[in-house]
């Protein structure tokens, strides 16, 4: 056996062949994500129907106490502030479910947009 062996102190560089393979690319078929789909559009509706319903629940209340007696450590708590701070609090939260629910809607359609831009 002739093997050559490389001598780091000859200078010479060791050659290294490498082959090129050619690798096809599989073509992955494009599928609407209807999952995710449905999550997004069923929590959109969901949670801005909730929150409208907040707000105008919030807006056609009558001011002034209720009839009711027996109330709850929370309720009493809740009746010690003002009216005017507890409308202010529940119309913000109110519109946080509508803005969460409408981010909801538009992550949907990003969805949508999504699967047509990969289909063309």
């Amino acid at each position: 056996m002739n093997a050559k062996k490389f001598n780091p102190a000859s200078g010479e560089k060791s050659k290294l062949v490498k082959k090129s393979k050619v690798e096809t690319k599989k073509e992955i078929p494009v599928k609407f994500d209807t999952e995710g789909f449905f999550l997004a559009w069923g929590i959109g509706i969901v949670v801005s129907g909730i929150g409208i319903l907040i707000i105008w629940a919030t807006k056609t209340t009558p001011s002034g106490p209720s009839s009711s007696t027996a109330y709850s450590v929370s309720q009493r708590q809740v009746r010690l502030m003002p009216e005017t701070t507890k409308e202010i609090l529940a119309f913000i939260l109110g519109g946080l479910f509508v803005l969460f629910g409408v981010f909801c809607l538009l992550m949907g359609l990003r969805i949508i947009f999504k699967y047509l831009r990969d289909k063309i």
